[in-house]
């Protein structure tokens, strides 16, 4: 932004412009008002940033020149419902909208209505990294069609980023060597009278695992199909947790088990997302669990829970070295961790069905 602002200002046809840099959020103009600061002899001219709306107005009541920073919402009318006054009819204003997927298209009766009011003949360039196309916001109707598009490959490619890999969480799920001959029997048992050719292919459909995709809500099993439901670091991102709950409950037949994994007694914390400048859960965490808040699910199951991980051990980063330790050992370290420090990170509990 910083360049192509000193590209035109520097272009003879634009007549010393003035330059509006918007954003949406006090931070980001800080942070952009110090980045341009730094490019002052680029710019020609010291970068100024409107410290209110009448500031604003003051430094946009000018006849050529001036960079000036503010937020969207110094573009407000003095009583709310009136139309904004024209503060310059210049054409050679440019606006360089950042964040642009963001309160840019209440072009009605909104800031963005009342920022073309004040700028008529303005020209506007939007930069973002997550373009949007909505029936009511369209980053492109608003701004033109893209000028230069920088993706992550071409971010990776020029060392400016390292790559992205996504990765699934699976369960892992392995059945203990001597319980195998036991499942051959029970197998031989329930297929007794059967030909050989039907067996052998019962034989390879019951041995593999296969994937659904459901809505948590809405399992497409019917009721007690299987001998345990698991939830594995699940439940902490649902905005109803129970309904879930329930539903792993209705699979599961007499004698089951519901089994589930999240972490113990989080602190829940926010930042404002930069996509939708709202206050957003880190990690997508929107509930915190103990025992008690656990034990008032499913209350017809018999529950039971455990705790493990210790939040110093993880803030110290040293289960990068324990996972390659024996489990004995690392349950040793974990114990003793929270016999000292009883900080649990995490808890697994379960619901049996008897």
């Amino acid at each position: 932004m910083a360049f192509y602002a000193g590209r035109i200002i520097r272009e003879p046809a634009m007549e010393n412009p003035t330059i509006v840099v918007l954003t949406d959020r006090n931070d980001l103009d800080d942070q952009l008002f110090g980045t341009f600061s730094r490019c002052q002899d680029l710019l020609r001219q010291p970068p100024v940033q409107a410290e209110s709306r009448a500031h604003l107005r003051q430094l946009l009541s000018v006849a050529a020149g001036g960079v000036v920073f503010t937020t969207i919402h110094k573009f407000f009318p003095e009583e709310k419902g009136d139309r904004h006054p024209v503060l310059s009819d210049r054409r050679n204003i440019v606006v360089i909208a950042d964040e642009a997927h963001r309160s840019q298209y209440d072009c009605i009766d909104g800031f963005a209505r009342h920022m073309r009011d004040a700028l008529p003949h303005a020209s506007f360039i939007g930069f973002t990294g997550t373009p949007i196309e909505l029936a009511d916001a369209n980053t492109r109707a608003v701004f033109g069609d893209y000028i230069s598009i920088y993706d992550i490959q071409r971010a990776v490619e020029d060392g400016a980023t390292v790559p992205i890999y996504y990765e699934s969480r699976l369960a892992k799920l392995d059945l203990p060597e001597e319980l195998k001959p036991r499942l051959d029997a029970e197998f031989e048992e329930v297929t007794e009278g059967e030909e050989i050719e039907r067996k052998e292919r019962l034989k390879t459909k019951w041995a593999q695992l296969e994937a659904v995709v459901a809505h948590g809500e809405r399992l497409p099993f019917a009721d007690a199909t299987f001998d345990c439901a698991v939830a594995s670091k699940v439940i902490e991102h649902l905005p109803e947790p129970e309904r879930v709950l329930d539903e792993m409950w209705r699979v599961v037949r007499p004698g089951g088990r519901v089994l589930i994994s999240t972490p113990y007694r989080e602190r829940i914390r926010y930042v404002l997302c930069i996509h939708c400048n709202q206050p957003t859960p880190i990690h997508a965490h929107l509930n915190s669990f103990d025992e008690h808040r656990l034990a008032s699910y499913l209350r017809q199951g018999r529950f039971g829970f455990t705790t493990f991980g210790n939040k110093a051990l993880l803030l110290a980063r040293t289960h990068v070295l324990l996972g390659r330790v024996p489990h004995w050992l690392w349950r040793l370290v974990d114990r003793l961790a929270n016999k000292i420090l009883p900080k649990p990170a995490h808890t697994v509990a379960w619901w049996d069905r008897v």
